[in-house]
């Protein structure tokens, strides 16, 4: 059999076809997989949690640290400290991650409490950041 668009230059064995309809077949279903994946309303309410969450009050316990300009809490305590996977453990368990904190111009002095383990009150802003309202010493120095 001939091609329809340029006659007399290639031909299809039956075998060629089959082929075709088999790769055709298995892009179809792969993407209408993924579009039903895609609009699972349980995604959509995973998002909604995440981004709850987010916004909610939250208490860390940590060490303040200083990294250029940046204020982190490192050796988090506690339950809702976020917890992530790096290569160290070649992502199998699950550690405290750094949390950068942020303070207004009104809000905590975060200077006055560098290396000292402290507790912080505030709203978590992304994972890996928290916007401080309040700051409290726990203890003098990190240990």
């Amino acid at each position: 059999m001939t091609s329809p668009l340029f006659p007399g230059e290639f031909t299809y064995k039956e075998e060629d076809r089959d082929m075709v309809r088999r790769i055709t077949g298995a892009a179809v279903a792969t993407l209408c997989t993924s579009v039903m994946l895609a609009t699972q309303p349980g995604a959509l309410a995973a998002e909604k949690k995440v981004a709850a969450k987010s916004t909610q009050s939250v208490t860390l316990t940590g060490c303040l640290r200083v990294d250029g300009s940046k204020y982190m809490l490192t050796d988090l305590k506690g339950t809702e400290a976020p917890k992530g996977r790096t290569w160290k453990t070649a992502f199998i368990t699950k550690s405290t991650k750094n949390v950068e904190v942020v303070s207004n111009s009104s809000g905590p002095k975060l200077k006055e409490h560098v290396g000292r383990q402290v507790t912080i009150v505030g709203v978590r802003d992304g994972s890996a950041h928290v916007r401080a309202s309040s700051i409290k010493r726990v203890a003098a120095s990190c240990s």
